[in-house]
């Protein structure tokens, strides 16, 4: 009896660990999030408005490797937050409510931004 009780003590010692672990990679994901932000060429210093189209198309030409390789960090750090939001929906799911349908949104809508980035060019 004593071997069942344990059994089910574990499940929620285990969530508890893995929302853990998923919360400390945040920071790592941040620091990633910060470099890619710090290595795309054009970000520091920002591109004049009265550049030409030429100019523009010399940039973008000479800076093509780090442009791709920031794109790609940039869409890996979208797919490494979602763990950090379902950290949260399974918060939002403790709460006493009768439904969770707040809870199965908020992913909803985490997923609809990170798709809207693709949509809109932002990807490779």
């Amino acid at each position: 009896m004593q071997i069942l009780a344990e059994a089910e003590d574990l499940p929620k010692t285990a969530n508890i660990k893995t929302q853990l672990i998923i919360l400390w990679t945040a920071p790592v994901f941040s620091v990633v999030l910060l470099i890619a932000f710090l290595a795309f060429p054009g970000f520091f210093p920002p591109m004049a408005p009265d550049v030409t189209a030429e100019q523009v198309v010399k940039f973008y030409s000479d800076h093509t490797a780090m442009i791709r390789f920031s794109m790609v960090t940039f869409d890996l750090c979208g797919i490494m937050s979602l763990p950090l939001f379902m950290v949260i929906v399974v918060q939002m799911k403790r709460m006493a409510t009768r439904s969770h349908v707040f809870a199965y949104c908020y992913p909803t809508a985490a997923v609809k931004v990170d798709s809207r980035q693709v949509r809109q060019g932002r990807h490779p």
